[in-house]
């Protein structure tokens, strides 16, 4: 769905109006779809500048609080909220609201005021908005809900915006076209030539527009965002898959019998065999009946994939084609009748997502050749300043490599074990070694300490540190920070423990990643947000997370041969595959601007400059 905001006169001092829309930003919040709102207040002061941004503000925090119902009850929750905070206020006489949310194809609204509400089809415009009965007390008191189809468009108008268009016949040239760069100059045009002075905004949700939802707003100089292009990043792997073909439901044949007796027959004979034929005539009936319903099922359940399918098509929503692929995944694997049409289905849906992924071929050429490992056979590494520290999967011996050199010198430390886990932060290199040694490497001198391990002890999976101050990741999924030889636990809340941990990171927050591929986000002790990649091939098999401050975060795929990069404001994510470039992908070290990666395959290492 494609999401349009437009302003008119928005400098008009004696009125505020304004849009707001939210797009879910994690798979909790996506549970309960996305939040919209239009609002206007007329006769309006200066310290009322703010409201409905206060308003909206706090009515999408209790939208998303409990993401564990359902779109229509979290509004209903919402309406309460915002009741609460608009009752019994000056300007409410004066105000006009109108909140929507929208999970798939559903729709639920409310609207108090004067605010109008139109639902275009492919050949009529509907007032949906005057099925809201208005309050005298100018709160929520009831909302509408419904269904919507891939060509409908909801639009909702402040009062005088909406008398203009209806001048203009406005709805109506919406409702023959698609809202195109053509559409939206009429408007604007519309807008300056007819009534420059009417302040306003209006809210278009366009279920028939395939651009990614980005919510483009419009004034008087009209702009719109180009749409993104995935060619550079489409990953040439899959053949091209034709459309799936309608399959029509199997009809069940029941062929009449004729008797012609030439002779009498004792009915008392023929009794019997026509009970017989009876009962087996009655058992073809029911179970052709019964194959019936059966087929009509699943032609259902095929139908409302499909709509999802083209649903996440039009939004580019990845999260939505990671959860229908999921489904048309399980559907394959069942015993059904459309089991070819279910497989053109997940293959082309497959193919999209692949383009859609953000994948990058990454070819020899564009690696840069920094150095050979002669000493060891190594199989992890770890960049601290202007080093790389590399360690053997077996045995204590380690080795440096400067990067701009290439030069490799053996590095003597005084154990013999094995080391387990490593980290690097503020100058400070950590080792550690089972079962409870710590290595602190600062300015060429070692220094080491015995960490007292709690009786609950379990096995530490992972270590990373932050200002020279190491945290532990332990196989129950507990995150427990290193205090004066005691690693306390730095989890507030013990039942967000983190389910089959494998790696963490920190850049201020501590992201964690889980064996299933979920990264989990932390904040001084308390989970913030589950991040689940919508990339494919999905992720299966990630081994290390890495990020900084200054760096997105990086996901090292050793099976794939593959880093998967995730932007922390955007939420953007960019896969490099290494499959032409690299014979095997041991382990990677990223600079704390994250611009280079450094990747280790056999025995060379490689950097690649994002």
């Amino acid at each position: 769905m494609q999401i349009f905001e437009l302003s008119f006169n928005p400098k008009a001092e004696e009125k505020i109006s304004e849009t707001f829309h939210y797009k879910p930003k994690n798979v909790y919040e996506r549970k309960i779809g996305s939040f919209y709102m239009i609002g206007e207040i007329s006769g309006a002061q200066k310290k009322e500048t703010p409201l409905l941004q206060n308003i909206f503000h706090a009515a999408k925090k209790s939208y998303y609080k409990n993401s564990s119902l359902s779109p229509e009850m979290a509004l209903k929750e919402t309406l309460k909220e915002i009741n609460e905070l608009i009752k019994d206020k000056e300007h409410l006489p004066r105000t006009s609201i109108a909140v929507f949310s929208s999970k798939n194809f559903s729709l639920y609204f409310a609207k108090t005021g004067e605010i109008k509400i139109f639902l275009l089809t492919k050949e009529k415009i509907k007032d949906i908005g005057s099925r809201v009965e208005d309050s005298s007390t100018r709160l929520f008191s009831n909302m509408i809900s419904g269904k919507m189809k891939k060509e409908d468009k909801i639009i909702a108008l402040t009062p005088e915006i909406h008398r203009s268009f209806a001048k203009k016949k406005v709805l109506e040239k919406i409702l023959k076209n698609s809202l195109d760069e053509k559409v939206i100059g009429q408007i604007a045009a519309l807008q300056e030539k007819s009534f420059p002075q009417s302040t306003g905004a209006v809210l278009v949700m366009d279920h028939s527009i395939t651009l990614k939802e980005e919510g483009t707003k419009l004034t008087s100089s009209h702009k719109r965002r180009k749409k993104f292009s995935f060619k550079n990043f489409f990953l040439e792997t899959m053949q091209s898959i034709p459309s799936p073909k309608k399959i029509n439901s199997p009809k069940i044949k029941i062929t009449e019998f004729n008797f012609n007796y030439k002779k009498k027959i004792d009915k008392k004979q023929f009794l019997l065999p026509v009970l017989l034929f009876g009962i087996i005539l009655v058992g073809v009936i029911t179970i052709g009946i019964e194959n019936r319903v059966q087929s009509s099922r699943e032609q259902e359940r095929i139908n409302r994939i499909e709509e999802r399918i083209e649903e996440a098509k039009n939004d580019s929503d990845l999260i939505l084609m990671k959860e229908v692929l999921t489904e048309l995944k399980a559907l394959k694997d069942e015993e059904i009748r459309f089991k070819e049409r279910v497989e053109m289905l997940y293959f082309s849906l497959m193919e999209i997502f692949l383009e859609k992924s953000f994948a990058k071929n990454i070819d020899k050429e564009d690696l840069v050749y920094v150095g050979n490992i002669e000493k060891i056979d190594p199989g992890k590494m770890l960049l601290a300043d202007t080093k790389i520290y590399l360690f053997p999967l077996k045995g204590s011996d380690a080795s440096i490599l400067n990067p701009q050199t290439g030069e490799e010198s053996s590095y003597l430390l005084p154990y013999e074990e094995k080391i387990e886990l490593s980290s690097f932060s503020s100058g400070k290199i950590i080792l550690f070694y089972k079962p409870n040694t710590l290595l602190f490497i600062e300015n060429n001198s070692i220094s080491e300490t015995e960490i007292n391990l709690p009786k609950d002890h379990e096995e530490f999976v992972s270590l990373s540190s932050f200002f020279g101050r190491p945290y532990f990741l332990d196989s129950n999924g507990r995150i427990l920070r290193y205090h004066e030889k005691d690693p306390i636990s730095w989890l507030k809340d013990e039942s967000k423990l983190l389910k089959e941990g494998v790696s963490i990171t920190i850049d201020g927050s501590i992201f964690a990643l889980s064996s299933s591929d979920v990264i989990y986000q932390y904040h001084e002790g308390i989970m913030q947000e589950e991040i689940d990649v919508p990339i494919f091939p999905p992720l299966t098999s990630s081994t290390t997370i890495y990020t900084s401050p200054q760096a997105p975060i990086f996901l090292l795929d050793k099976e794939e041969k593959r880093v998967v990069v995730i932007d922390k404001e955007e939420n953007i994510t960019t896969q490099l595959f290494f499959n032409e470039a690299l014979d095997s992908l041991k382990d990677i070290a990223v600079t704390n601007d994250g611009k280079k990666i450094y990747l280790l395959s056999n025995k060379k290492v490689y950097l690649f400059e994002i």
